[in-house]
């Protein structure tokens, strides 16, 4: 009976060409192009995207000649410029002498006013066992997967112990938006001052970030700074999810490494009647499927689970799909 109405969804499947998925608003295409929404050209100093036509230009830098203020200085906007590492590099740094060793300290990045300062919460850094800070603004767009993309703030010193924190620390066993939560505590990777977390078994939407542990001093998808700017992440629950955080350049990533599905063929991440085209393919034509969807594994056919993407797997397909 399964493989029967099997037969009769492909027959009608076939008969139809190629159709749009009612489930999306407006007509979706059989084939899918990714566009980059802004971009500017290395002459104008940073990545934004494609054939942007914005206005203010997104190219435009933040700050065009910053200045630091902060406790070691007594907050004045105007009195400590940066210096440019190289002409024309857009990445400036200073450095304080003489401070208490290892002492915190808030700061923001302004243009010699408070017109125009970043980020919105104040940053934070340590003096190391000299008394010295060295903080550094970089004033590029980067499209490299970290965040921010762009004003990034790095320092000289690491504090040394990271957690990862949001609403989906109860997911693995901890407390949501605990900055002191064992379960969810960052390891230290091989370049010095990053730090990982990685996950598995969360499935939705939910807001993340990178604290200090004990501590709200974050880096977030804003900057370095106090409860910095949650990121957000959306996962299924067969991903493999690993959070970054750079203590020194001030930024974050995540990494999401899908898992398979059974059934799920279409790689929407739902198993539905929308999968038989992808299915049929996959056990029909491979060569087809893997052109047809490059992003997809073609063991989410492997339904029956044996290890092999064959014509015995149509019973139990039937019965994913039925069954939904």
């Amino acid at each position: 009976m399964r493989y029967l109405l099997f037969v009769v969804l492909v027959a009608a499947l076939l008969g139809g060409g190629c159709s749009t998925d009612p489930k999306s608003s407006g007509d979706v295409p059989c084939e899918f192009e990714c566009v980059t929404e802004y971009q500017c050209d290395d002459a104008e100093g940073r990545y934004v995207g494609d054939d942007t036509t914005c206005d203010p230009d997104p190219c435009a830098f933040t700050i065009e000649i910053p200045y630091v203020a902060g406790t070691m200085q007594g907050w004045d906007p105007g009195a400590t410029p940066m210096t440019e590492t190289e002409a024309g590099s857009h990445i400036w740094t200073h450095t304080f002498t003489e401070l208490d060793p290892d002492a915190r300290h808030e700061f923001k990045i302004t243009d010699g006013t408070w017109d125009n300062n970043l980020p919105a919460s104040n940053s934070r850094c340590y003096a190391d066992e000299l008394g010295v800070i060295t903080i550094t603004y970089d004033a590029n767009f980067y499209d490299d997967g970290w965040m921010p993309a762009r004003d990034r703030l790095g320092v000289n010193v690491d504090p040394g112990a990271w957690t990862a924190v949001g609403d989906w620390q109860s997911e693995v066993g901890g407390s949501d938006w605990n900055n002191a939560d064992p379960t969810t505590m960052m390891l230290p990777v091989i370049r010095d001052g990053v730090y990982s977390y990685t996950g598995t078994g969360v499935e939705g939407t939910f807001l993340w970030k990178t604290v200090n542990t004990g501590s709200w001093d974050a880096i977030g998808a804003d900057n370095r700074s106090i409860d910095a700017w949650n990121a957000e992440m959306t996962l299924a629950a067969s991903d493999t999810f690993t959070m970054y955080v750079d203590a020194l350049g001030g930024r974050i990533k995540i990494e999401i490494e899908g898992g398979v599905t059974p059934g799920d063929c279409n790689c929407d991440g739902t198993v539905d009647f929308f999968d038989i085209g992808a299915f049929v393919m996959a056990i029909t034509d491979p060569a087809a499927y893997a052109e047809a969807y490059p992003d997809c594994d073609i063991m989410t056919a492997d339904t029956n689970g044996d290890g092999v993407v064959d014509f015995f797997d149509i019973d139990s397909f039937v019965a994913l799909i039925v069954g939904a």
